[in-house]
């Protein structure tokens, strides 16, 4: 768990909504995506107390950004921000399931 790291898939549809992780039929219907991935939040990637860097915490970070088509700024950002949330639930997933695994 120390050096995970959470992949993302955001579309943007015509109408300005976003689908995380698309199916194929949703993918042809989008205008554009960004591929995003995030560092596994700092409860397992750093000790306590060292959890920012420039004044940024960890969890707001991106390993890497792809994207295809076009998007606003704006609609690049609601994409990190959707795919943000979605990366903190499926960190804390794995996280639970983890050490749950561990104690069996």
């Amino acid at each position: 768990m120390k050096h995970l790291a959470v992949a993302i898939c955001c579309c943007l549809a015509v109408s300005g909504y976003v689908v995380l992780d698309p199916n194929k039929l949703e993918e042809k219907k989008m205008k554009a995506f960004a591929y995003l991935v995030f560092p596994n939040t700092p409860l397992s990637v750093l000790p306590e107390g060292s959890s920012a860097v420039e004044g940024e915490p960890v969890e707001h970070g991106i390993i890497t950004s792809v994207t295809s088509g076009v998007m606003s700024v704006e609609d690049y950002f609601l994409c990190v921000e959707n795919g943000r949330a979605a990366a903190a639930s499926l960190s804390a997933f794995f996280r639970k399931n983890f050490q749950h695994s561990q104690r069996s």
